[in-house]
Protein backbone atom coordinates (compact mmCIF):
# COMPACT_ATOMS: atom_id res chain seq x y z
CA UNK A 1 0.00 0.00 0.00
CA UNK A 2 2.88 1.98 0.59
CA UNK A 3 3.78 1.92 -3.45
CA UNK A 4 0.62 1.08 -4.84
CA UNK A 5 -3.35 1.48 -4.87
CA UNK A 6 -5.43 -0.77 -2.05
CA UNK A 7 -6.55 -3.03 -4.28
CA UNK A 8 -3.37 -4.32 -6.15
CA UNK A 9 -2.04 -4.65 -2.55
CA UNK A 10 -4.79 -6.85 -1.95
CA UNK A 11 -3.90 -8.92 -5.36
CA UNK A 12 -0.27 -8.87 -4.05
CA UNK A 13 -0.98 -10.27 -1.03
CA UNK A 14 -2.97 -13.16 -2.47
CA UNK A 15 -0.42 -13.63 -4.72
CA UNK A 16 2.31 -14.15 -1.82
CA UNK A 17 0.14 -16.31 0.16
CA UNK A 18 -0.82 -18.57 -3.04
CA UNK A 19 2.84 -19.42 -3.60
CA UNK A 20 3.05 -23.66 -3.61
CA UNK A 21 6.75 -23.03 -1.77
CA UNK A 22 5.78 -20.37 0.89
CA UNK A 23 2.20 -22.08 1.79
CA UNK A 24 4.38 -25.64 2.08
CA UNK A 25 6.98 -24.44 4.74
CA UNK A 26 4.27 -22.32 6.43
CA UNK A 27 2.94 -24.87 7.67
CA UNK A 28 6.32 -26.96 8.78
CA UNK A 29 8.88 -24.64 8.84
CA UNK A 30 9.48 -23.49 12.77
CA UNK A 31 12.72 -21.48 11.71
CA UNK A 32 12.87 -19.50 8.21
CA UNK A 33 9.46 -18.54 7.69
CA UNK A 34 8.97 -16.91 11.54
CA UNK A 35 12.70 -15.15 10.39
CA UNK A 36 10.96 -14.09 7.00
CA UNK A 37 7.57 -12.82 8.89
CA UNK A 38 9.69 -11.25 11.64
CA UNK A 39 12.52 -8.97 9.02
CA UNK A 40 8.69 -8.66 6.97
CA UNK A 41 7.54 -6.91 10.39
CA UNK A 42 10.40 -4.84 10.79
CA UNK A 43 10.68 -3.31 7.60
CA UNK A 44 7.12 -2.20 7.11
CA UNK A 45 6.27 -0.88 10.56
CA UNK A 46 9.94 0.88 10.59
CA UNK A 47 8.34 2.50 6.78
CA UNK A 48 5.36 4.07 9.02
CA UNK A 49 7.16 5.41 11.83
CA UNK A 50 7.16 9.05 10.30
CA UNK A 51 3.04 8.29 9.50
CA UNK A 52 2.24 9.55 13.00
CA UNK A 53 1.61 13.51 14.10
CA UNK A 54 3.89 13.52 16.72
CA UNK A 55 6.62 12.63 14.33
CA UNK A 56 6.49 16.64 12.85
CA UNK A 57 6.61 18.01 16.01
CA UNK A 58 9.86 16.20 16.88
CA UNK A 59 11.11 16.81 13.65
CA UNK A 60 10.29 20.47 13.63
CA UNK A 61 11.80 21.44 16.34
CA UNK A 62 14.77 23.78 16.46
CA UNK A 63 17.83 22.61 18.70
CA UNK A 64 20.34 25.37 19.63
CA UNK A 65 23.09 23.47 19.84
CA UNK A 66 26.14 26.51 20.34
CA UNK A 67 24.08 27.52 23.01
CA UNK A 68 23.30 24.75 24.64
CA UNK A 69 27.29 23.31 24.69
CA UNK A 70 28.37 26.46 26.43
CA UNK A 71 25.87 26.20 28.69
CA UNK A 72 26.50 22.04 29.62
CA UNK A 73 29.79 23.08 29.47
CA UNK A 74 29.60 25.79 32.65
CA UNK A 75 27.46 23.93 34.06
CA UNK A 76 29.53 20.42 33.90
CA UNK A 77 32.93 22.61 35.17
CA UNK A 78 30.93 23.40 38.16
CA UNK A 79 30.41 20.22 39.95
CA UNK A 80 32.91 18.51 42.12
CA UNK A 81 35.26 16.30 41.12
CA UNK A 82 33.44 13.47 43.38
CA UNK A 83 30.78 13.34 41.12
CA UNK A 84 32.38 13.44 38.22
CA UNK A 85 34.08 10.53 39.49
CA UNK A 86 31.42 8.67 40.48
CA UNK A 87 29.57 8.96 37.26
CA UNK A 88 33.12 7.71 35.75
CA UNK A 89 33.50 4.51 37.91
CA UNK A 90 29.87 3.44 37.25
CA UNK A 91 30.36 3.54 33.93
CA UNK A 92 33.68 2.15 34.10
CA UNK A 93 32.35 -1.09 36.09
CA UNK A 94 29.18 -1.38 33.50
CA UNK A 95 31.81 -1.76 31.02
CA UNK A 96 33.88 -3.52 32.54
CA UNK A 97 31.28 -6.66 33.29
CA UNK A 98 29.93 -6.39 29.91
CA UNK A 99 33.58 -7.06 28.40
CA UNK A 100 34.42 -9.96 31.13
CA UNK A 101 31.12 -11.46 31.01
CA UNK A 102 31.96 -13.69 28.39
CA UNK A 103 35.39 -14.37 29.49
CA UNK A 104 34.35 -15.20 32.95
CA UNK A 105 31.96 -17.67 31.27
CA UNK A 106 34.27 -19.48 29.17
CA UNK A 107 36.76 -20.37 31.75
CA UNK A 108 34.37 -20.84 34.81
CA UNK A 109 33.72 -24.41 33.92
CA UNK A 110 37.80 -25.44 33.76
CA UNK A 111 37.88 -23.26 37.70
CA UNK A 112 35.50 -25.22 38.80
CA UNK A 113 36.45 -28.50 37.04
CA UNK A 114 40.26 -28.00 38.46
CA UNK A 115 38.48 -27.20 42.57
CA UNK A 116 36.15 -30.79 41.56
CA UNK A 117 39.40 -32.68 40.68
CA UNK A 118 42.27 -31.15 42.90
CA UNK A 119 41.40 -30.67 46.75
CA UNK A 120 44.61 -29.67 47.49
CA UNK A 121 43.89 -26.37 45.08
CA UNK A 122 42.93 -23.18 46.89
CA UNK A 123 39.79 -23.35 44.22
CA UNK A 124 39.32 -26.91 45.97
CA UNK A 125 39.58 -25.95 49.40
CA UNK A 126 36.36 -23.41 49.03
CA UNK A 127 34.56 -25.91 46.58
CA UNK A 128 34.74 -28.64 49.68
CA UNK A 129 33.98 -25.78 52.28
CA UNK A 130 30.82 -25.01 50.32
CA UNK A 131 29.95 -28.18 49.16
CA UNK A 132 28.57 -31.02 51.89
CA UNK A 133 27.84 -33.54 49.19
CA UNK A 134 30.50 -33.28 46.83
CA UNK A 135 31.48 -36.79 45.90
CA UNK A 136 27.53 -38.22 45.28
CA UNK A 137 27.01 -35.21 43.13
CA UNK A 138 28.66 -35.16 39.39
CA UNK A 139 30.81 -32.34 37.50
CA UNK A 140 28.16 -31.85 35.33
CA UNK A 141 25.74 -30.47 37.67
CA UNK A 142 28.68 -28.79 39.53
CA UNK A 143 29.20 -27.02 35.74
CA UNK A 144 25.93 -26.18 34.87
CA UNK A 145 24.56 -25.25 38.59
CA UNK A 146 28.05 -22.59 38.63
CA UNK A 147 27.61 -21.06 35.44
CA UNK A 148 24.09 -20.35 36.13
CA UNK A 149 24.94 -18.65 39.37
CA UNK A 150 27.59 -16.95 37.74
CA UNK A 151 25.62 -15.04 35.60
CA UNK A 152 22.95 -14.61 37.51
CA UNK A 153 25.31 -12.34 39.95
CA UNK A 154 26.79 -11.07 36.64
CA UNK A 155 23.19 -9.93 35.38
CA UNK A 156 22.27 -8.29 39.00
CA UNK A 157 25.44 -6.25 39.28
CA UNK A 158 25.24 -5.12 35.88
CA UNK A 159 21.30 -4.14 36.16
CA UNK A 160 22.15 -2.58 39.67
CA UNK A 161 25.34 -0.35 38.42
CA UNK A 162 22.68 0.53 34.98
CA UNK A 163 19.92 1.59 37.65
CA UNK A 164 22.40 3.52 40.06
CA UNK A 165 24.09 5.06 36.76
CA UNK A 166 20.32 5.77 34.61
CA UNK A 167 19.76 7.41 38.23
CA UNK A 168 22.65 9.27 39.26
CA UNK A 169 22.50 11.30 35.20
CA UNK A 170 19.10 11.89 35.76
CA UNK A 171 19.38 13.91 39.10
CA UNK A 172 23.11 15.20 37.40
CA UNK A 173 21.39 16.62 34.25
CA UNK A 174 17.91 17.64 35.69
CA UNK A 175 19.03 19.66 38.01
CA UNK A 176 21.59 21.18 35.16
CA UNK A 177 18.24 21.50 32.57
CA UNK A 178 16.59 23.64 35.36
CA UNK A 179 19.11 26.15 35.40
CA UNK A 180 18.51 26.65 31.38
CA UNK A 181 16.63 29.67 30.20
CA UNK A 182 13.08 29.46 29.62
CA UNK A 183 13.69 29.83 25.78
CA UNK A 184 16.72 27.73 25.78
CA UNK A 185 14.75 24.40 27.06
CA UNK A 186 12.11 24.62 24.21
CA UNK A 187 15.17 24.31 22.10
CA UNK A 188 17.35 21.87 23.79
CA UNK A 189 17.74 17.99 22.82
CA UNK A 190 15.80 16.76 26.02
CA UNK A 191 12.80 18.23 24.83
CA UNK A 192 12.95 17.15 21.51
CA UNK A 193 13.63 13.83 23.10
CA UNK A 194 10.21 13.89 24.77
CA UNK A 195 8.43 15.03 21.59
CA UNK A 196 9.54 11.88 19.63
CA UNK A 197 9.00 9.78 22.83
CA UNK A 198 4.92 11.34 22.30
CA UNK A 199 4.85 9.33 19.16
CA UNK A 200 3.60 5.69 19.87
CA UNK A 201 4.49 4.22 16.40
CA UNK A 202 8.31 5.09 17.00
CA UNK A 203 8.17 3.33 20.44
CA UNK A 204 6.15 0.16 19.49
CA UNK A 205 8.05 -0.10 16.17
CA UNK A 206 11.63 -0.20 18.38
CA UNK A 207 10.49 -2.58 20.49
CA UNK A 208 9.48 -4.58 17.67
CA UNK A 209 12.37 -4.67 16.08
CA UNK A 210 14.07 -5.67 19.25
CA UNK A 211 11.63 -9.14 19.39
CA UNK A 212 12.28 -9.64 15.64
CA UNK A 213 16.39 -9.55 16.43
CA UNK A 214 15.96 -11.72 19.29
CA UNK A 215 13.65 -14.18 16.95
CA UNK A 216 16.37 -14.21 14.28
CA UNK A 217 19.87 -12.14 14.26
CA UNK A 218 19.20 -11.89 10.89
CA UNK A 219 16.35 -9.13 11.56
CA UNK A 220 19.43 -6.74 12.71
CA UNK A 221 19.07 -6.06 8.69
CA UNK A 222 15.92 -5.45 8.70
CA UNK A 223 15.97 -2.83 11.22
CA UNK A 224 19.43 -1.40 9.53
CA UNK A 225 16.57 -0.87 6.39
CA UNK A 226 14.76 1.49 8.83
CA UNK A 227 17.52 3.11 10.10
CA UNK A 228 18.51 3.93 6.88
CA UNK A 229 15.01 5.10 5.16
CA UNK A 230 15.06 7.20 8.50
CA UNK A 231 18.73 8.89 7.47
CA UNK A 232 18.27 9.20 3.75
CA UNK A 233 14.40 10.88 4.22
CA UNK A 234 15.27 13.08 7.45
CA UNK A 235 19.36 13.44 7.55
CA UNK A 236 20.69 14.74 10.66
CA UNK A 237 17.40 15.44 12.07
CA UNK A 238 16.41 12.23 12.20
CA UNK A 239 19.22 11.41 14.83
CA UNK A 240 17.79 11.60 17.76
CA UNK A 241 14.84 9.55 16.66
CA UNK A 242 16.87 6.84 15.32
CA UNK A 243 19.05 7.10 18.83
CA UNK A 244 15.34 6.25 20.45
CA UNK A 245 14.38 3.31 17.81
CA UNK A 246 18.07 1.80 18.36
CA UNK A 247 17.28 2.24 22.73
CA UNK A 248 13.90 0.45 22.65
CA UNK A 249 15.06 -2.32 19.93
CA UNK A 250 18.36 -3.18 22.11
CA UNK A 251 15.94 -3.04 25.23
CA UNK A 252 13.75 -5.53 23.29
CA UNK A 253 15.94 -7.72 22.44
CA UNK A 254 17.95 -8.19 25.85
CA UNK A 255 14.75 -8.73 27.13
CA UNK A 256 13.33 -11.50 25.07
CA UNK A 257 16.44 -13.09 24.01
CA UNK A 258 18.41 -15.34 27.23
CA UNK A 259 21.47 -15.41 25.19
CA UNK A 260 22.58 -12.10 25.74
CA UNK A 261 21.75 -12.66 29.55
CA UNK A 262 24.43 -15.31 29.38
CA UNK A 263 26.70 -13.67 26.93
CA UNK A 264 25.87 -9.87 27.17
CA UNK A 265 26.88 -7.73 23.52
CA UNK A 266 29.58 -10.49 22.33
CA UNK A 267 25.85 -12.52 21.78
CA UNK A 268 25.32 -10.43 18.62
CA UNK A 269 28.89 -11.45 17.16
CA UNK A 270 28.05 -15.34 18.09
CA UNK A 271 24.82 -15.34 16.36
CA UNK A 272 26.16 -13.47 13.53
CA UNK A 273 28.90 -15.55 12.72
CA UNK A 274 26.74 -18.89 13.10
CA UNK A 275 24.26 -17.34 10.69
CA UNK A 276 27.61 -16.16 8.16
CA UNK A 277 28.85 -19.52 8.55
CA UNK A 278 26.76 -22.36 9.23
CA UNK A 279 28.46 -25.93 9.33
CA UNK A 280 26.32 -28.26 11.08
CA UNK A 281 25.42 -30.06 8.10
CA UNK A 282 27.20 -32.92 6.86
CA UNK A 283 25.56 -33.70 3.30
CA UNK A 284 25.12 -33.56 -0.26
CA UNK A 285 22.45 -30.89 -2.48
CA UNK A 286 21.07 -32.31 -5.93
CA UNK A 287 21.36 -29.00 -8.23
CA UNK A 288 21.04 -29.54 -11.98
CA UNK A 289 21.07 -32.99 -12.40
CA UNK A 290 24.31 -32.87 -10.32
CA UNK A 291 24.96 -34.44 -6.76
CA UNK A 292 27.53 -31.32 -5.04
CA UNK A 293 28.79 -31.43 -1.35
CA UNK A 294 27.12 -27.98 0.64
CA UNK A 295 30.75 -26.53 0.55
CA UNK A 296 30.86 -26.91 -3.11
CA UNK A 297 27.36 -25.57 -5.06
CA UNK A 298 27.86 -22.91 -8.21
CA UNK A 299 27.04 -19.56 -7.81
CA UNK A 300 23.74 -19.75 -10.04
CA UNK A 301 22.31 -22.32 -7.36
CA UNK A 302 20.11 -18.90 -5.57
CA UNK A 303 19.36 -17.37 -8.78
CA UNK A 304 18.60 -20.81 -10.61
CA UNK A 305 16.15 -21.75 -7.81
CA UNK A 306 14.55 -19.06 -7.17
CA UNK A 307 13.54 -18.58 -10.91
CA UNK A 308 11.89 -21.77 -10.54
CA UNK A 309 10.46 -22.48 -7.51
CA UNK A 310 7.79 -19.39 -7.62
CA UNK A 311 4.87 -19.42 -10.19
CA UNK A 312 5.41 -18.55 -13.55
CA UNK A 313 3.41 -15.31 -13.72
CA UNK A 314 5.10 -13.78 -10.36
CA UNK A 315 9.04 -14.33 -11.88
CA UNK A 316 7.33 -13.05 -15.15
CA UNK A 317 6.16 -9.59 -13.19
CA UNK A 318 8.41 -9.07 -10.85
CA UNK A 319 11.10 -8.81 -13.62
CA UNK A 320 8.80 -6.66 -15.58
CA UNK A 321 8.06 -4.35 -12.56
CA UNK A 322 12.17 -3.95 -11.92
CA UNK A 323 12.78 -3.10 -15.29
CA UNK A 324 9.94 -0.26 -15.10
CA UNK A 325 11.47 1.00 -11.71
CA UNK A 326 14.62 1.22 -13.08
CA UNK A 327 13.46 2.85 -16.21
CA UNK A 328 11.48 5.66 -14.37
CA UNK A 329 14.83 5.80 -12.21
CA UNK A 330 16.46 6.98 -14.96
CA UNK A 331 13.78 9.08 -16.97
CA UNK A 332 12.89 11.27 -13.69
CA UNK A 333 16.44 11.06 -11.96
CA UNK A 334 14.58 12.26 -8.74
CA UNK A 335 14.49 10.04 -5.83
CA UNK A 336 11.00 11.09 -3.24
CA UNK A 337 10.39 9.06 -0.70
CA UNK A 338 8.34 6.39 -2.40
CA UNK A 339 11.22 5.68 -4.40
CA UNK A 340 13.57 5.70 -1.50
CA UNK A 341 11.65 3.07 -0.04
CA UNK A 342 11.62 0.63 -2.76
CA UNK A 343 15.05 1.32 -3.29
CA UNK A 344 15.72 -0.01 0.40
CA UNK A 345 13.07 -2.77 -0.34
CA UNK A 346 15.17 -3.64 -3.51
CA UNK A 347 18.51 -4.17 -1.03
CA UNK A 348 16.43 -6.11 1.04
CA UNK A 349 16.84 -8.86 -1.39
CA UNK A 350 19.89 -7.29 -3.40
CA UNK A 351 23.06 -7.34 -0.70
CA UNK A 352 21.72 -11.07 0.71
CA UNK A 353 21.36 -12.22 -3.38
CA UNK A 354 24.76 -10.89 -3.69
CA UNK A 355 26.52 -12.01 -0.63
CA UNK A 356 25.24 -15.56 -1.53
CA UNK A 357 26.38 -15.28 -5.27
CA UNK A 358 29.93 -13.94 -4.08
CA UNK A 359 30.98 -15.36 -0.82
CA UNK A 360 29.21 -18.70 -1.99
CA UNK A 361 28.23 -19.43 1.88
CA UNK A 362 27.22 -23.36 3.08
CA UNK A 363 23.42 -24.09 1.89
CA UNK A 364 21.28 -26.75 1.55
CA UNK A 365 17.86 -27.69 1.85
CA UNK A 366 17.23 -25.79 -1.36
CA UNK A 367 17.47 -22.11 -0.14
CA UNK A 368 14.92 -22.17 2.82
CA UNK A 369 17.30 -20.47 4.68
CA UNK A 370 17.41 -17.41 2.68
CA UNK A 371 13.35 -17.17 2.02
CA UNK A 372 13.51 -14.09 3.71
CA UNK A 373 14.77 -11.94 1.08
CA UNK A 374 11.79 -12.71 -0.99
CA UNK A 375 9.16 -10.43 -0.51
CA UNK A 376 10.61 -7.59 -2.37
CA UNK A 377 9.71 -9.55 -5.41
CA UNK A 378 5.92 -9.25 -4.36
CA UNK A 379 6.78 -5.50 -4.26
CA UNK A 380 8.32 -5.37 -7.78
CA UNK A 381 5.23 -7.62 -9.09
CA UNK A 382 2.66 -4.69 -7.40
CA UNK A 383 5.00 -1.96 -8.81
CA UNK A 384 4.39 -3.87 -13.13
CA UNK A 385 0.64 -4.27 -12.08
CA UNK A 386 0.31 -0.58 -11.18
CA UNK A 387 2.00 0.17 -14.45
CA UNK A 388 -0.15 -1.89 -16.78
CA UNK A 389 -3.18 -0.17 -14.71
CA UNK A 390 -2.48 3.68 -14.92
CA UNK A 391 -1.76 3.19 -18.56
CA UNK A 392 -4.35 0.60 -19.90
CA UNK A 393 -7.71 1.74 -21.46
CA UNK A 394 -9.34 -1.50 -20.89
CA UNK A 395 -10.51 -1.62 -17.10
CA UNK A 396 -11.70 -4.85 -17.64
CA UNK A 397 -8.38 -6.72 -18.96
CA UNK A 398 -6.50 -6.32 -16.19
CA UNK A 399 -8.75 -7.78 -13.47
CA UNK A 400 -9.47 -10.64 -15.42
CA UNK A 401 -5.64 -11.08 -16.38
CA UNK A 402 -4.98 -10.85 -12.44
CA UNK A 403 -7.36 -13.92 -11.83
CA UNK A 404 -5.46 -15.75 -14.63
CA UNK A 405 -1.96 -15.19 -12.64
CA UNK A 406 -3.52 -16.69 -9.41
CA UNK A 407 -4.25 -19.82 -10.98
CA UNK A 408 -1.30 -21.98 -11.11
CA UNK A 409 -0.45 -21.17 -7.26
CA UNK A 410 -3.76 -22.14 -6.67
CA UNK A 411 -4.03 -24.97 -8.72
CA UNK A 412 -0.49 -26.59 -7.07
CA UNK A 413 -1.01 -25.85 -3.80
CA UNK A 414 -4.31 -28.21 -3.89
CA UNK A 415 -2.88 -30.84 -6.52
CA UNK A 416 0.54 -31.01 -4.36
CA UNK A 417 -1.52 -31.30 -0.68
CA UNK A 418 0.34 -32.07 1.68
CA UNK A 419 3.65 -31.71 -0.13
CA UNK A 420 3.54 -28.04 -1.09
CA UNK A 421 6.87 -26.81 -0.93
CA UNK A 422 8.52 -29.45 -3.29
CA UNK A 423 6.55 -26.90 -6.13
CA UNK A 424 8.78 -26.06 -9.41
CA UNK A 425 7.16 -24.16 -12.16
CA UNK A 426 7.10 -25.09 -15.44
CA UNK A 427 10.49 -23.49 -16.42
CA UNK A 428 11.48 -26.88 -14.92
CA UNK A 429 9.14 -28.81 -16.53
CA UNK A 430 7.24 -28.86 -13.32
CA UNK A 431 7.11 -31.21 -10.45
CA UNK A 432 8.14 -34.35 -12.83
CA UNK A 433 10.28 -32.17 -14.60
CA UNK A 434 12.48 -31.66 -11.40
CA UNK A 435 12.49 -34.82 -10.68
CA UNK A 436 16.12 -36.41 -10.37
CA UNK A 437 17.28 -33.17 -11.39
CA UNK A 438 16.66 -31.12 -8.51
CA UNK A 439 16.19 -31.80 -4.12
CA UNK A 440 12.61 -32.05 -4.12
CA UNK A 441 11.19 -33.30 -0.40
CA UNK A 442 14.15 -32.37 1.20
CA UNK A 443 12.38 -32.51 4.58
CA UNK A 444 11.52 -36.25 4.10
CA UNK A 445 7.87 -35.44 5.11
CA UNK A 446 6.37 -38.18 2.57
CA UNK A 447 8.47 -40.71 5.00
CA UNK A 448 5.25 -40.12 7.50
CA UNK A 449 2.91 -41.51 4.77
CA UNK A 450 4.98 -44.41 3.94
CA UNK A 451 5.17 -45.59 8.01
CA UNK A 452 1.39 -44.81 7.87
CA UNK A 453 0.71 -47.15 4.88
CA UNK A 454 3.47 -50.16 6.09
CA UNK A 455 1.08 -49.50 9.88
CA UNK A 456 -1.66 -50.58 7.40
CA UNK A 457 0.05 -53.77 6.11
CA UNK A 458 2.77 -54.63 8.06
CA UNK A 459 2.31 -58.30 10.37
CA UNK A 460 2.70 -58.08 14.01
CA UNK A 461 6.60 -57.49 14.96
CA UNK A 462 7.60 -56.86 11.76
CA UNK A 463 11.25 -55.66 10.71
CA UNK A 464 11.24 -52.57 8.90
CA UNK A 465 14.33 -50.99 7.29
CA UNK A 466 14.60 -46.88 6.95
CA UNK A 467 17.25 -45.78 4.97
CA UNK A 468 19.20 -43.34 6.62
CA UNK A 469 18.07 -39.76 6.08
CA UNK A 470 19.12 -36.20 7.78
CA UNK A 471 15.52 -35.91 8.98
CA UNK A 472 14.09 -39.11 10.69
CA UNK A 473 11.11 -37.45 12.85
CA UNK A 474 8.49 -40.19 10.60
CA UNK A 475 10.12 -43.34 12.29
CA UNK A 476 8.10 -42.07 15.34
CA UNK A 477 4.52 -42.56 13.43
CA UNK A 478 5.25 -46.51 13.52
CA UNK A 479 2.90 -48.63 14.99
CA UNK A 480 4.51 -49.79 18.75
CA UNK A 481 5.25 -53.58 17.92
CA UNK A 482 7.19 -52.49 14.50
CA UNK A 483 10.84 -52.51 14.75
CA UNK A 484 12.37 -49.75 12.58
CA UNK A 485 16.41 -50.03 11.76
CA UNK A 486 18.12 -47.12 10.37
CA UNK A 487 21.06 -48.07 8.37
CA UNK A 488 22.85 -46.47 5.78
CA UNK A 489 24.83 -50.03 4.06
CA UNK A 490 23.06 -52.85 3.27
CA UNK A 491 23.45 -56.04 1.47
CA UNK A 492 21.32 -58.24 -0.82
CA UNK A 493 21.91 -60.88 1.73
CA UNK A 494 20.92 -58.42 4.58
CA UNK A 495 17.97 -57.93 2.98
CA UNK A 496 15.84 -61.25 3.85
CA UNK A 497 15.94 -59.86 7.43
CA UNK A 498 13.32 -57.04 6.66
CA UNK A 499 9.74 -57.27 5.73
CA UNK A 500 9.82 -53.83 4.24
CA UNK A 501 11.69 -51.10 3.16
CA UNK A 502 11.48 -47.34 3.06
CA UNK A 503 13.97 -45.78 1.15
CA UNK A 504 13.14 -42.06 -0.41
CA UNK A 505 14.36 -40.69 -4.09
CA UNK A 506 15.80 -37.68 -2.66
CA UNK A 507 19.19 -37.50 -4.52
CA UNK A 508 18.52 -40.75 -6.01
CA UNK A 509 19.38 -42.70 -3.32
CA UNK A 510 16.81 -45.42 -4.41
CA UNK A 511 19.22 -45.65 -7.61
CA UNK A 512 22.51 -46.47 -5.50
CA UNK A 513 20.48 -48.82 -3.28
CA UNK A 514 21.07 -53.22 -4.13
CA UNK A 515 17.89 -54.14 -5.39
CA UNK A 516 16.79 -57.80 -4.46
Amino acid sequence: KLFVNPWIALFTTILFATQPLLFGHAFMNTKDIPMLAVFLMTVTTGFYIDRHKRWNEGIDAKIDMKRLFHQWRAYLSSLSRTTLAIFAVLIALLVLISILKPVLVELFPQIITTAYTDAQSTWGVLLRRAATNLESTPLDAYINKGIKNLVRLLNATSALLFLSLLTYSIVIFRKGYKQFPQDLQSKSVLHTIVLHLKNPILITVGLMAGFAISTRIVAIFAAGIVILYLLSTYRKKSLIPVGIYAVFAAFAAYISWPIFWRYGLAAIQRALTLFSDFDPYIGYIHFEGEIYRETEIPSSYLPKLLSLQFTEPLVVLCILGFAIWIGSLLINRKCPSPQVKLLLVFLWFALPFAYVVIANPIMYNNFRQFIFITPPFFVFAAYAVQFMHDHLRNRVILPLALLLVLIPGILNIVSLHPYQYIYYNQFAGGVRGAFRDFDQDYLFLAMKEGIEYINEIAPEGAQIMIWDVEYPQAIFYNRPDIYINRVTHVSEDEYLAYQYAVIPTIRNVDQRIPQS
